[in-house]
């Protein structure tokens, strides 16, 4: 699925989790683990050769490992690097701030919108040197065309490292609460109407039957992340719009939310933006 796992790093725990989850995926793929450490240009590296050195020894692996000086900024700079090969998976940490630090730069959210490919985010819930949870994939989607766009690359994705793939949907009313009773999986409200049928395209992907799950509050990233936490989720999946500066600011941005809160990574979904 993946010839390369792509792994940005500067040294912190955050990134030393991304490079071990990095690490765990590239031996699913079978294909090669690389580590991108980019400094400020002039910067000495002895210094920061000696931080990444100490990083990369606590992996099983050897990774490849590429310390350079930017040329552009950090999040242009492994954009290039992640058009050099074909298929590649970009593993990143990120505070995943959510709508009211909008203005304030997000790497890893300025480099899914350069490279229009899923990425895999890990938030500052991911705790440092736990094991990775074995449950199943989260496919949390929101009632529209865009949110549906990650179910099939997020099935997929569940199959390559075989894990279970389980819809999700979040309904904040109570209306909405009486619709979707456990009791029916088909008649549906209409803020989830078509689970039955996306969870459906999510079988005839990973080959098994899919559960799908609506729960309920007012605050859908909490929501979904707290669910990541009781089933013991080993992925979140969800897609975003990726914009940035202002745009941010007035869009959903319930997946960044939800990276900032889980306890597991989110494969992070951006569609191309619709044709004129």
């Amino acid at each position: 699925m993946f010839r390369r796992v792509l792994v940005p790093i500067n040294g912190s725990g955050l990134a030393s989790e991304a490079l071990r989850i990095g690490e765990r995926l590239a031996g699913l793929f079978r294909c090669e683990l690389q580590a991108l450490t980019l400094i400020e240009p002039g910067q000495i590296t002895s210094g920061v050769e000696h931080i990444i050195g100490r990083q990369v020894a606590s992996l099983q692996s050897r990774p490849k490992v590429d310390i350079r000086s930017m040329s552009s900024g950090v999040a242009e700079d492994i954009a290039s690097e992640f058009d050099r090969v074909e298929n590649t998976l970009i593993v990143m940490g990120t505070w995943g701030r959510g709508r009211s630090a909008g203005l304030v730069p997000n790497h890893a959210e300025e480099v899914l919108r350069l490279v229009g490919s899923p990425m895999i985010m890990l938030g500052p819930g991911v705790g440092t040197g736990a094991e990775w949870p074995t449950g199943p994939m989260l496919i949390a989607v929101g009632g529209s065309r865009f949110g549906e766009t990650v179910v099939r690359p997020a099935a997929q994705l569940a199959k390559a490292i075989s894990v279970e793939a389980q819809l999700v949907t979040v309904s904040e009313s109570d209306r909405d609460r009486a619709a979707t009773s456990p009791s029916s999986e088909t008649d549906l409200s209409a803020g989830t109407a078509g689970l039955a049928d996306l969870a459906a395209a999510v079988a005839s992907v990973t080959g098994e039957s899919t559960r799908h799950d609506v729960v309920h509050g007012h605050d859908p990233a909490r929501e979904i992340a707290d669910l990541g936490r009781r089933c013991n989720a080993s992925l979140i999946a969800m897609s975003t719009h990726g914009r940035s500066g202002l745009n941010r600011l007035t869009s959903d941005s319930v997946t960044m939310d939800v990276v900032r809160h889980a306890d597991c990574p989110v494969f992070v979904h951006r569609p191309p933006p619709p044709e004129d």
